[in-house]
C-alpha cells in the first residue's frame, strides 16, 4: 500500500516518467519470467522470452492507459466551489509579515520612478537647449556664408572692372 501512495504523489514530470518506467521494467521482467515458466512457452529461448515479456508489458500499459482515460472521461474532476477557493487563500495573519517588506519596496520603487522622471526632464531640457543652439549656429553660419559670397562677388566685380 505504501508503494501506491508513493507512486501517486508525483510532483513533476521527471518523477512521473521515472515511476512509470520503473513499473514498466518491473512488469517486463515479471512477464518475461512468467513466459519462461509456462508449460506452453517453456521451450522459448531467451530472446523469444524477452520479446513475449515486452509484448505483454506494452499490451498491459495500453490497457491500463485506456482504462485510466476512460475513468477520467466518465468521472471528471469536479471544479472547486467559490467557498473552497476562498478557504484555500491565505488569511490576513499569514500576509501581515510580508506587508512591511512590500511597502518598503513600493516606496523604493516610487523614489526610483521620481529619479527617472527627473532625469528624463533634464534630458529633454538639454535636448531643447541644444536644438536652440544648433539653430542659432546654423543661422550664424548662413549669415557668414552670405557675407563671404557678397564679399567675393564684390572682389570679382572689382577685378573685372580693372
Amino acid at each position: 500500500m505504501g508503494f501506491i501512495k508513493y507512486f501517486t504523489k508525483a510532483d513533476n514530470w521527471l518523477d512521473v516518467v521515472q515511476r512509470w518506467g520503473l513499473a514498466a521494467l518491473s512488469l517486463w521482467g515479471a512477464l518475461t519470467w512468467l513466459s519462461t515458466q509456462m508449460s506452453r512457452l517453456g521451450d522459448l529461448n531467451w530472446a523469444d522470452a524477452l520479446a513475449a515479456g515486452l509484448a505483454g508489458t506494452l499490451a498491459t500499459i495500453l490497457v491500463v492507459a485506456a482504462l485510466l482515460a476512460a475513468i477520467r472521461y466518465f468521472r471528471p474532476l469536479s471544479s472547486p466551489t467559490p467557498q473552497q477557493i476562498l478557504d484555500s487563500l491565505p488569511g490576513d495573519e499569514e500576509l501581515q509579515p510580508g506587508l512591511g517588506e512590500l511597502e518598503a519596496e513600493i516606496i523604493a520603487l516610487r523614489a526610483s520612478v521620481r529619479e527617472i522622471s527627473e532625469d528624463r526632464k533634464l534630458i529633454i531640457e538639454d535636448y531643447q537647449r541644444m536644438t536652440g543652439l544648433e539653430a542659432r549656429l546654423t543661422e550664424r553660419t548662413d549669415n557668414v556664408e552670405k557675407a563671404a559670397r557678397s564679399y567675393s562677388d564684390g572682389i570679382v566685380e572689382v577685378v573685372k572692372s580693372n
